[in-house]
């Protein structure tokens, strides 16, 4: 029997990712109202479930350490940034954690969460029958995956592509240095954006050839193709079902820092 889940969403749908005797098991393209079935179906009533939010839940933005005691960062973030986030201050629940720049500069990341779309997505969850233990962003759940799997080179741009959410990210010893999202594109044009972002990031370093690229596309004859037309080191990475990952803890919406967990200990 099963003994955790992830949920991974996408804009209008969403996919279940568990163990099953040990080996991972997914169903794709669920739609929310053929959740609670699906759980049921798979015997996943009432398991610790790790949700992954989708691209279009929340945003990332980059921004300065403010010089406040630790207790007092998120609240000096919110008005730091606020005229940066999509949404009034009293809207949003915002996240944060730290990232070492190219230079060694110590940078952090938000994530700003609409506070009726994290509900939302917490209500879906649990009204499924599965238990939601943490929030994560992709993001965090890529960086975990490099830590873990991809040990070398020291750069990686790691590139998502699904009907409706593509993104190409870079990564430095692990941390997320840049991204560029891919909106609906012709697959010329996508590769073409591609190879425009790696000449971009490769004027950062000495030599291009430092870069990787991890591909995780459903099409897999396109992430072949992607394989052949991209410059560097390119390989086609499929993540498991269970890994450590950074995490939004969640408690009736009631988030703490971002921690590092472990799925199966949820």
């Amino acid at each position: 029997m099963p003994s955790q889940v992830c949920i991974s969403f996408a804009q209008n749908s969403c996919c279940l990712a568990y163990d099953q005797h040990g080996q991972p098991c997914a169903e794709a393209a669920i739609f929310y109202d053929d959740l609670k079935e699906k759980v049921q179906a798979n015997r996943l009533v009432s398991l610790p479930t790790l949700a992954i939010l989708a691209e279009s839940d929340y945003q990332l933005l980059k921004a300065k350490k403010p010089d406040v005691p630790e207790s007092k960062i998120k609240e000096a973030l919110l008005w730091q940034e606020q005229a940066r986030f999509f949404l009034p201050l009293d809207q949003i629940f915002l996240e944060y954690f730290e990232c070492r720049e190219l230079n060694g500069e110590q940078k952090l990341y938000l994530v700003a969460v609409a506070k009726q779309q994290l509900q939302a997505k917490y209500d879906l969850i649990n009204s499924s029958g599965l238990k939601i233990k943490r929030i994560t962003i992709p993001e965090l759940v890529y960086a975990s995956y490099i830590q873990q799997k991809m040990k070398s080179p020291s750069c990686i741009i790691w590139v998502n592509i699904f009907p409706d959410q593509s993104k190409a990210t870079l990564f430095f010893n692990g941390g997320l240095i840049s991204t560029l999202r891919l909106p609906t594109l012709e697959k010329e044009a996508m590769s073409q954006a591609l190879k425009l972002f790696y000449h971009e990031q490769a004027a950062a370093f000495a030599d291009a050839a430092d870069i990787a690229w991890a591909i995780h596309c459903a099409d897999v004859d396109f992430a072949k193709k992607l394989s052949v037309d991209l410059a560097g080191d390119v390989r086609l990475v499929s993540l498991p079902v269970v890994q450590k990952t950074k995490a939004l803890n969640i408690d009736n919406i009631a988030v703490g820092h971002a921690v590092y967990g472990v799925v199966t200990e949820l």
